[in-house]
């Protein structure tokens, strides 16, 4: 039982969709409610480990990802879902934009590490 609970969380924190890798297409929005982190070590996949920490306060949302490097996946996003409204968003200092359908960023699969800021209106 303890190995289903286990697939069952980390599908929740990272899925591949073919060569694409979507980080928390299944995390709940309260993950993301102010004070709460989401902190993810070495997270096996089908394109290497990586490593990810979202982190929420009251006006903001500021993470790292660090994508795999053994087999990069030909596109990497992000999923995030929080309760309220994304107002602005960077990656790597960069504006960025969400999609409103599916509240995903794309992240540049190039780089091995990606900063992220979001400001949410609560």
């Amino acid at each position: 039982p303890l190995g289903y609970y286990t697939r069952m969380l980390a599908g929740m924190l990272s899925c591949d969709e073919g060569n694409e890798l979507v980080y928390c297409k299944a995390a709940p929005r309260a993950w993301l409610d102010p004070g709460k982190r989401i902190h993810v070590e070495r997270l096996q996949t089908r394109f290497g480990p990586t490593s990810f920490t979202l982190s929420a306060e009251r006006d903001r949302i500021q993470g790292v990802l660090e994508l795999p490097k053994v087999h990069p996946p030909t596109m990497a996003r992000l999923r995030l879902r929080v309760n309220g409204k994304i107002t602005s968003l960077k990656v790597n200092g960069q504006a960025a934009r969400l999609d409103p359908a599916n509240a995903t960023i794309v992240l540049p699969s190039k780089a091995e590490r990606v900063a992220l800021e979001a400001t949410v209106q609560r």
